[in-house]
């Protein structure tokens, strides 16, 4: 099977030899014709494939807003787990603490009261070489608001230009 791309480049070849007066002029209107036939095959077939690419991305577009709808909700589950395995954590500390018990043994567990030293950190107070400095980042919204309040004279923006561009439309 012949590709758009193949097609293209006979069209192109047979146009080279007919500005050479390398052909027949009846002979290139029927080789012509028929390309170009071919040619609006090929693209009604690429216009076809579009469309159900178009289609499926839509689809996996909606599918992944309810993927993300259902990863926040079992977000939430996991975090009111987490605060319930706190809570729980936090109740056993209390009566072991208020019965002087440090350790507690059962048939399938062993809870031990431990004490431990950590470190708090004011990250506000620390010396200036402990500091990480990001990149700028472009505010894209106030960009486009600005291009958008020059849309005149757009020339009147540093860094900004405007650039024409060629896009197919599928109907």
């Amino acid at each position: 099977m012949t590709t758009l791309y193949e097609l293209t480049g006979k069209a192109l070849e047979l146009q080279k030899l007919a500005s050479q007066g390398d052909i027949d002029e009846q002979a290139f209107k029927d080789t012509l014709e028929g390309l170009e036939g071919e040619i609006e095959q090929k693209v009604g077939a690429c216009a076809a494939l579009i469309s159900n690419l178009k289609y499926d991305q839509k689809m996996l577009d909606e599918q992944s807003t309810l993927m993300r709808a259902e990863v926040a909700r079992l977000n939430t589950r996991k975090d009111a787990i987490a605060n319930n395995i706190q809570r729980l954590k936090d109740s056993m500390l209390a009566s072991m603490q208020a019965l002087d018990i440090t350790t507690c043994k059962t048939l399938t567990h062993t809870v031990s009261c431990v004490t431990r030293e950590t470190v708090n950190i004011d990250y506000s107070a620390l010396d200036k070489r402990f500091l990480k400095y990001k990149p700028q980042q472009i505010d894209a919204t106030a960009t486009k608001q600005e291009v958008q309040n020059f849309a005149d004279n757009i020339e009147g923006l540093e860094g900004v230009e405007q650039v024409k561009k060629t896009h197919i439309t599928i109907r």
